[in-house]
């Protein structure tokens, strides 16, 4: 193809038509750079479909996690709803005057068990390094920055008022009013999610097994019942947090669903 252009160049040069050889070397230097244009817009739309497969990767590793965080707040409402039941036991059978059995150590150890709501953030944390901006649809950020950055921000906060709570007057009042406090580990997962205030009541919160003291005393303490009564309070409010997570989750699988479609 060079020889062939070459041999047309030579013979317009050596016919001294130069005119013609003039609008030859133009339409060469047209057809060069319309090839150029051609192969950078060829490596461009490669680029484009690199840049859209990892961005479409990206928001289907972010539906993957929020599917399974979905299921696991679910689980963390239904053992905090279990907390609640099991102090609202306790607070009949006292007020029933129920003679002490041992079913109520179950009772006993739950009243405690508190479930702080976590999300695996790493998909979203890949997106925001990445540049939210690539998502389209204005609302599906704005659910992704509260879920990932308000509503953690809320929960932590009830965590920490939860947290000095427990250290300062729900393990006090254990060590007093309880002979039997065993720890032992089947809440694994809880564990190496994050530790609360008290490590041990951290890891092992929902297999403590309480025996009190004195039942007919724990029934007349004033401080044990108002423990209890706040149990239901800071679970019931940790829980509206929660649902209010949850329901915001369900909004934001919706508009990923669609995100994801669009591309």
């Amino acid at each position: 193809m060079i020889n062939f252009f070459r041999k047309i160049r030579q013979r317009l040069l050596t016919e001294n038509k130069f005119s013609k050889y003039l609008l030859y070397a133009i339409g060469e230097i047209l057809l060069v750079v319309v090839g150029i244009l051609i192969a950078l817009s060829i490596n461009n739309w490669n680029e484009d479909k690199k840049v859209m497969k990892y961005e479409l990767k990206i928001l289907q590793e972010l539906y993957s996690t929020i599917i399974n965080d979905i299921e696991f707040q679910k689980i963390q409402i239904e053992e905090n709803e279990s907390a609640i039941s099991s102090a609202e036991v306790i607070i009949n059978s006292f007020n029933e005057s129920i003679p002490y059995k041992e079913s109520l150590n179950f009772h006993f150890k739950n009243l405690f068990n508190r479930k702080i709501s976590l999300v695996a953030d790493n998909a979203y944390q890949n997106a925001k390094q990445y540049g939210l901006d690539f998502i389209e649809n204005d609302s599906l950020k704005q659910e992704l920055i509260w879920t990932y950055e308000r509503n953690v921000r809320v929960q932590d906060d009830i965590n920490e008022r939860d947290n000095l709570y427990e250290n300062n007057v729900t393990i006090p009042a254990f060590t007093e009013l309880f002979n039997r406090v065993d720890f032992s580990d089947d809440n694994s997962r809880y564990k190496i999610l994050r530790s609360i205030s008290h490590e041990k009541l951290a890891r092992h919160s929902s297999s403590i097994n309480m025996i009190p003291i004195d039942y007919i005393a724990l029934k007349n303490n004033n401080k044990f019942k108002n423990i209890v009564k706040s149990t239901i309070s800071r679970r019931e409010k940790l829980i509206m947090y929660q649902e209010i997570s949850l329901l915001r989750m369900n909004r934001l699988i919706k508009l990923l669903e669609l995100e994801i479609a669009s591309r």
